[in-house]
């Protein structure tokens, strides 16, 4: 059986990982590290600085569960951005201080259009303010119409861009993509989202999986991303450097010849 490796990235930009610092462990149902034969899920471990680290978690061969951010390499104090995933997509996003949900929280419908439908407001553990989907969406129309009356954009007016020497954006995410052999030898494709946004500094920043496929897919999704920080130049809006999200699909495909 041959192979073939066929990779797409499509462009559609809308509007963070050092390898060294990671370890994987193979769990069961009950939680018991085993071999990966007789796993049911990966837990991903990042160590993203000295003060903070992420634990990813995965079906075994299939999409990320949750991503929650600790203070503390056992994961037992939450404090930072959490995510959870359904079928591989997001449908709860938020952030935690010391273990006690703070600040806002947005809720997702899993399915391919991910649409927000309620905005939480926490501050230490307690929920202070709710919007649903409705409320959201007359807030943004006013906002879009104050904007109108006043005669001033709110959109960017230079995006954010990818400047190298070598290459262009497309050229680049070519020439530096691997499909990962764990990947190739289960046969696992699909396409993953990343979000991300390139900060005023022109840093890549805040970079997440929106839609997951499997471990080393994303993994790879995200080491691609991060190894562009660096040769970006930030957005300008009224004649000033503004963040900017981006929103980058890869697609992974194997085409199999018997």
């Amino acid at each position: 059986m041959k192979k073939i490796i066929l990779f797409q990235i499509v462009f559609l930009f809308q509007f963070c990982i050092a390898q060294e610092n990671e370890t994987v462990t193979y769990v069961n149902k009950k939680g018991e590290e085993v071999k990966e034969k007789k796993a049911v899920f990966l837990i991903q471990k990042l160590k993203l600085n000295n003060k903070l680290w992420e634990f990813n978690t995965y079906e075994i061969f299939g999409p990320m569960l949750t991503s929650i951010q600790t203070k503390d390499e056992t994961g037992s104090i939450k404090n930072g951005v959490y995510i959870s995933y359904t079928t591989g997509i997001i449908d709860t996003i938020g952030y935690f201080k010391n273990n006690q949900k703070d600040s806002t929280w947005r809720i997702f419908t899993h399915n391919v259009n991910n649409a927000l439908v309620k905005e939480l407001e926490y501050k230490n553990d307690k929920l202070i303010s709710e919007k649903d989907s409705t409320e959201i969406n007359k807030q943004r129309d006013h906002f879009l119409d104050s904007i109108k009356a006043n005669k001033t954009s709110a959109s960017v007016e230079i995006e954010s861009s990818y400047i190298s020497k070598d290459s262009g954006w497309s050229k680049f995410l070519i020439k530096n993509f691997r499909y990962p052999d764990r990947a190739i030898n289960k046969e696992i494709q699909g396409k993953i989202i990343i979000e991300f946004i390139v900060n005023k500094e022109g840093k890549i920043e805040n970079a997440i999986v929106e839609k997951s496929v499997e471990y080393s897919l994303d993994t790879e999704s995200l080491r691609i991303i991060h190894k562009s920080d660096g040769d970006w130049i930030a957005a300008v809006q009224n004649g000033r450097n503004v963040k900017s999200y981006k929103r980058q699909p890869f697609e992974f495909r194997l085409q199999i010849q018997k």
